[in-house]
């Protein structure tokens, strides 16, 4: 499952989630990251039973320098809040703040990841 990077997997250390009393910050370690890719959302979701309505604030920065705050999180079980793409040898990003009532395994179907290949135990291991 190479098309999928999740925070603080043990095989790579390209995705980080910090994760504080309050606070949890994301960092991308750009330089490390395969050559081949050159599209990152960044998603958010809750576990089976739960949704996001909990989350009180999500403030979004790149680079230190503020360009989101999002609000208004009702019963989503997901949110796409960010991409990350290469676009003439150079890394942008959109926000997307787009919310689901699904899981994180209906959108990595979305972003095209065949997870019919996958064993249960590599299904529960990534997502």
């Amino acid at each position: 499952m190479e098309d999928f990077i999740y925070f603080n997997n043990e095989n790579t250390k390209s995705i980080q989630l910090l994760s504080g009393n309050k606070n949890a910050t994301f960092t991308i370690n750009m330089h490390s990251l395969s050559q081949n890719i050159n599209k990152i959302p960044i998603i958010i979701t809750a576990d089976n039973s739960f949704n996001l309505s909990s989350l009180s604030f999500l403030e979004i920065r790149f680079n230190d320098n503020l360009v989101y705050e999002l609000e208004g999180i009702r019963e989503e079980k997901s949110i796409i809040i960010a991409e990350l793409y290469e676009r003439s040898n150079l890394w942008k990003y959109k926000i997307i703040a787009q919310g689901f009532n699904r899981g994180l395994e209906k959108i990595a179907v979305d972003f095209g990841l065949d997870l019919a290949s996958l064993s249960q135990e590599e299904k529960n291991k990534n997502l």
